[in-house]
């Protein structure tokens, strides 16, 4: 089902009436795009392929994520964020003190966890998304780490928590994160306050987000209340039970206790294909394929296409946007013959990782990545 942003911002707005000048409720009036929808309550939609064919995603195609949905009446007039725990100097920071501190700005790939989920068998539980839980965006904020040095964190500490204002029925476990100290104190992981050059908005987080380049978007939380500095990893569902890996994958369908998983965190070197779109006419003769690549490990420095369905394969043009934390768009000319093509594309990243040609079932349906494939006739 498709739904448009407009739409959207409706029940958003509903939900923000309380929001005052200074403390942006949304973004500025946008174009309507027209969203697919994964998940009704809270909506979840993901973003068509053909919004991706810039180095920045427009803000109002970015994908919709979230577990409970904006809370209401947010952001309170009194809006502020705590930050406290194993520190010397605790803090009460208005949106205005913050954007006073010296301003970092990061480019970075947006991506849910479970961008993909739809196409494990069997399926997985959860948001059925297919290509688009994932957005190239630039976020404007200040570095964690010179907000923590502010409240003179102590050498105890070795994990930072976040809590969110999100929230869902009496017995459903809050949405609490944390993330270690190490990436943490990362220059580029920043409490950010804008999005695409403009105050964040409600359906995106706003006021304040944690971004976490590199990490799936679970770590990036939105709604932000309180940071605090811990000796500890922050304990709960949403870090011992969900957003976990398999330390070692198994059988399709067999659940893995959570003692045999890990946190998710790095993104997996990725691909996909945004022009042409699976099931496309084209003309016979030489074509243009469009795609986008990005990992969490490092750059992409190489992008390969085939247009036999992998028999070949051929060298992608890579474009000249290349941030630490961004995708790379990709280009590539090739020639068809009259009849059905299979169109594929496979990235590699400077870390030396590689897009593979198949995937091992896990239970939560996270890290999809093989290579990107769209069936296409070309007609003479």
């Amino acid at each position: 089902m498709a739904v448009s942003r407009s739409r959207f911002l409706a029940g958003v707005a509903a939900g923000a009436a309380g929001a005052t000048v200074g403390l942006p409720a949304r973004a500025a009036a946008a174009p309507d795009v027209e969203l697919r929808q994964v998940v009704s309550r809270p909506y979840d939609l993901e973003t068509p392929l053909q919004h991706m064919r810039t180095y920045l995603t427009p803000t109002e195609a970015l994908f919709v994520r979230s577990h409970f949905g904006p809370p209401a009446d947010w952001p309170p007039p009194n809006w502020s964020l705590q930050v406290g725990g194993e520190v010397d100097n605790p803090m009460t920071l208005s949106l205005d003190a913050i954007r006073a501190l010296p301003s970092r700005t990061v480019t970075m790939v947006l991506q849910c966890a479970g961008n993909g989920r739809a196409f494990y068998r069997p399926r997985p539980a959860g948001g059925q998304w297919t290509w688009g839980a994932v957005g190239n965006v630039r976020w404007t904020g200040v570095r964690l780490k010179d907000v923590l040095d502010r409240a003179k964190m102590r050498g105890t500490a070795q994990h930072v928590g976040s809590v969110p204002a999100d929230h869902a029925a009496l017995k459903t476990p809050p949405f609490n994160r944390s993330i270690p100290l190490a990436k943490a104190s990362d220059d580029d992981t920043i409490l950010a306050y804008e999005l695409n050059g403009q105050p964040i908005s409600v359906e995106h987080g706003g006021p304040l987000r944690l971004i976490v380049p590199g990490w799936a978007g679970d770590n990036s939380v939105k709604w932000l209340t309180s940071i605090s500095a811990q000796v500890d990893e922050t304990h709960g569902f949403y870090m011992d039970t969900a957003y976990r890996y398999p330390n070692q994958l198994g059988e399709p369908g067999v659940p893995v206790p959570a003692a045999q998983t890990h946190h998710v965190m790095e993104m997996p070197v990725k691909s996909m294909i945004t022009n042409p779109l699976d099931g496309q006419m084209l003309k016979s003769g030489v074509n243009t394929m469009q795609g986008v690549a990005f990992s969490g490990y490092g750059r992409i420095n190489r992008v390969e296409v085939s247009s036999d369905g992998g028999q070949t394969w051929s060298f992608a043009l890579l474009g000249i946007d290349n941030e630490k934390w961004g995708w790379r768009l990709w280009t590539a000319a090739v020639t068809l013959p009259p009849g059905p093509a299979k169109l594929m594309a496979r990235a590699f990243d400077s870390a030396g990782n590689a897009q593979p040609a198949s995937q091992q079932w896990n239970p939560s349906g996270y890290y999809w990545n093989v290579y990107h494939a769209v069936n296409v006739e070309a007609r003479g």
